[in-house]
């Protein structure tokens, strides 16, 4: 059930708020964002900006260029557009939530305020005294007590996040809405993958692995890539033709079998887009129950048949496994339309924020930070 705040008590909270002072951007410069009288100030949006940075190239396995950042994630888009526009709205987020904070009257476990200030005194330690600490931060253009306000921000965030989505919470998401969630983003799916690379294998008869643990390939024969790019035309055809318990029986040719651990299949959104693929969601948000779609990747054919999205209330247990963090990204698409309503009116110093740009700030790789 929601958890209400009354008329006069709300008022009450909005009054207390407006009367207090601004927050203070202390050694951090100008401010970039603000929000009923909370801010966000340079050193904080650079921070921000940079580690952030550092995390997108990192889960791309991209090097900081140019070429990343003009390359295209959607039509139209470039990622620098893309991720510009992403890491503005978290900021904006943190922004908000200061306020959000003391409007509905949280505060910080005392645990969680020693350990802002054990980690800072942790890290004063390791550099050899405060000064040393702010001379390693100066690369990002903050100092000590800058990084503390950002930790101490984050944790407010956090706070206001668990108090919204908490058992009893103003936002707690009932059952309903989790359902609604995965009726609306979810796709179920089975596939079969023929690879269009061979395994090498040692004297035992043993596949060889990478460094990274995958399996090392060589390239085919040109006789043996033309049968697998028949092979793959024929069973799409037949895939066409044919009905899901058909499709299940022609997955005894793919090279990789999922029927063993998910006889139901797989459950795909875009939460999956790292395991399955632009390629493969972006297919299966536009295909229909029945539907079934061929596209060819490096080392790889696969041939995709769109099922029935299962009932809610009959998901079995291997089902369940998969939709395992259904619940938390119900709660993050919801958290996003919330905050998108108090982040309308958050305000932005365009003038000093055209000073940070995705593409040539330095990306914070000090994971100390």
């Amino acid at each position: 059930m929601k958890k209400t705040v009354s008329a006069a008590l709300a008022l009450l909270m909005i009054l207390a708020a407006v009367c207090l002072p601004l927050t203070s951007c202390r050694a951090g410069g100008e401010r970039v964002m603000e929000y009923q009288g909370y801010g966000i100030c340079e050193g904080m949006y650079q921070y921000w900006l940079a580690t952030f940075k550092n995390n997108i190239l990192l889960s791309f396995g991209s090097s900081d260029k140019p070429e990343f950042w003009a390359s295209e994630v959607a039509e139209g888009v470039t990622a620098a557009e893309y991720y510009s526009d992403f890491i503005d709205t978290q900021i904006k987020n943190y922004c908000a939530a200061q306020y959000l904070f003391r409007y509905y009257g949280l505060k910080l476990d005392p645990d969680v305020k020693q350990g802002i200030k054990d980690d800072i005194n942790e890290k004063i330690d390791y550099y050899g005294g405060r000064a040393e600490l702010n001379e390693a931060l100066a690369a990002i253009n903050i100092n000590v007590d800058v990084l503390e306000e950002i930790y101490t921000v984050e944790e407010k965030h956090a706070a206001v996040v668990a108090y919204l989505y908490g058992e009893g919470g103003p936002l707690e998401l009932t059952d309903e809405k989790v359902r609604a969630y995965y009726e609306d983003n979810y796709s179920r799916m089975m596939y079969i993958v023929l690879f269009t690379t061979k395994p090498v294998y040692d004297e035992s008869g043993n596949v060889v692995y990478t460094a990274d643990g995958v399996w090392k390939t060589e390239e085919m024969t040109e006789e043996e890539l033309a049968a697998v790019r028949k092979k793959a035309e024929e069973l799409t055809a037949e895939a066409k033709a044919g009905t899901d318990d058909d499709f299940t029986a022609l997955m005894a040719q793919s090279d990789f079998d999922i029927l063993k651990n998910y006889p139901n299949g797989l459950f795909v959104s875009a939460n999956e887009i790292d395991t399955y693929g632009v390629q493969m969601v972006t297919a299966l948000a536009s295909m229909q129950p029945g539907d079934v779609t061929t596209y060819e990747e490096d080392e790889s054919i696969w041939i995709v048949r769109k099922l029935k999205l299962t009932d809610y209330a009959s998901l079995s247990e291997s089902d369940a496994y998969q939709l395992a963090a259904l619940e938390q990204y119900a709660i993050t698409a919801d958290y996003a339309d919330s905050f998108a309503n108090w982040n309308r009116d958050v305000t932005v110093n365009e003038e000093i924020k055209a000073k940070y740009d995705i593409v040539t700030i330095g990306a914070n790789t000090n994971s100390s930070f």
